[in-house]
């Protein structure tokens, strides 16, 4: 049986609803800019946020 590395399991990221094909190029690009501050900011903590059952702002 294979051995899964959960530290590094790869970030479920996907437009689901492919909604982002309905926006304008500035939404598009103001959206890239939400995704990359959460990429930078939220992903290297949520697990531990939600290990702890807490958020940056509990």
């Amino acid at each position: 049986m294979a051995t899964i590395d959960v530290d590094n399991l790869p970030y479920a990221d996907g437009d689901f609803y492919a909604f982002e094909d309905l926006l304008s190029d500035k939404e598009r690009d103001r959206l890239h800019e939400v995704r990359a501050w959460l990429k930078a900011e939220v992903t290297p903590h949520a697990t531990d946020w939600w290990n702890a059952g807490s958020s940056r702002t509990t």
